[in-house]
């Protein structure tokens, strides 16, 4: 899935930075979605992120009605 090598190294770039909310609300999703796979809500952090940082990305939009 997510932790593969090459993307290990791209997810700790990611992290490296995001703004320095991401782990506040990321404790606050683990407590809310546990017991579901942690590797999963890492990946969803990820890809809210991805789309944070992205104002106009076509996927915005799509991302927020799927949530």
């Amino acid at each position: 899935m997510i932790m593969s090598g090459q993307s290990k190294s791209a997810v700790a770039r990611i992290l490296k930075h995001a703004d320095s909310n991401l782990l506040e609300r990321f404790s606050q999703w683990k407590v809310l979605l546990e017991p579901p796979n942690p590797r999963k809500i890492i990946g969803i952090a990820i890809a809210y992120e991805l789309v944070r940082m992205r104002p106009y990305s076509p996927y915005k939009k799509a991302f927020r009605e799927s949530a």
